[in-house]
């Protein structure tokens, strides 16, 4: 069978990717940006990286960088699988905004901070026409304004003696 497979088939998607933290993400970008770097360039560029050396370590293992010892000091630079992150990352932004979105709501929501949307449209029509029409009792209607009529809306000439 000479079928053909579909590209979307080798793309990583969410089951095969594992999360990065913030700091490795940072990382990567970094040397996608500049390229080969050391460690010591990535510090610098990269203060808000809370520790370096263990962040180039995992993505070592995780085999999204790789490390050039005949280079003293060492250069750190981007592999295939790192690149196909990146592009990943960059495709999905839509989602991301929405993933952030609802964490945000839900944040406000659980701090007691979460006020609803207002109403789009006003009282549904008819909504305070209640407190003019009448209850009925049986036979009767009793309207608010202190009639007592039939069904039919006749009044009732026996009000005093029932009452």
């Amino acid at each position: 069978m000479n079928a053909v497979t579909p590209a979307h088939l080798h793309r990583p998607g969410p089951a095969t990717l594992r999360p990065l933290s913030p700091d490795a993400l940072a990382v990567l970008k970094l040397l996608a940006v500049s390229g080969p770097s050391t460690r010591h360039y990535i510090q610098q560029l990269l203060p808000s990286v809370r520790d370096c050396r263990v962040t180039l370590t995992n993505l070592l293992t995780q085999q999204y960088i790789y490390s050039d010892h005949d280079q003293k000091p060492v250069t750190y630079a981007l592999t295939a699988k790192a690149r196909t992150r990146l592009e990943y990352d960059d495709q999905v932004p839509a989602r991301k905004a929405r993933v952030a979105a609802v964490a945000t709501k839900r944040a406000t929501y659980l701090s007691g901070e979460y006020h609803a949307p207002q109403e789009r449209y006003g009282p549904r029509p008819g909504a305070g026409d209640a407190p003019a029409l009448p209850s009925r009792f049986g036979n009767t209607l009793r309207w608010p304004d202190g009639r007592h009529t039939d069904l039919e809306g006749s009044p009732l000439h026996a009000q005093g003696a029932s009452s």
